[in-house]
């Protein structure tokens, strides 16, 4: 005969059904604050680079740098403009693959903001 210490087959069936459910909800949520996580590493890693280009062309002239992110075997060529006695960023934008993310990168500079600011987002 059968014994009464076990679940029954319906019981397991709609474990089965609730873990599912959460599953289905949890992943993409988690998908999507992982692709941030990883935008914006990039993007401080990419901000971190460019500020140290301008400092060392203050100091010894330097003008231009390669950019890597950890993570990433991509690397960016940094190059300021040092045309007309002023200083600006001739890269434009700098591409990176990271944890199976396609990140691009925008550096966006106004007038007599050397450093400019880094605009970072997932590519399709």
């Amino acid at each position: 005969m059968w014994s009464k210490g076990g679940f029954s087959l319906v019981e397991l069936l709609i474990v089965i059904v609730i873990i599912s459910v959460l599953t289905v909800i949890a992943v993409p949520s988690y998908m999507k604050f992982r692709n941030k996580s990883v935008v914006a590493k990039v993007q401080q890693n990419l901000l971190n680079c460019i500020q140290s280009l301008c400092a060392e062309c203050a100091d010894n002239g330097t003008i231009s740098k390669e950019c890597t992110v950890p993570g990433s075997e991509d690397k960016c060529l940094v190059v300021l403009d040092t045309n007309d006695s002023k200083v600006y960023i001739a890269t434009r934008v700098c591409q990176f693959y990271v944890d199976q993310v396609n990140v691009k990168c925008e550096i966006i500079h106004s007038r007599g903001d050397l450093i400019g600011k880094v605009k970072c987002y997932i590519s399709e």
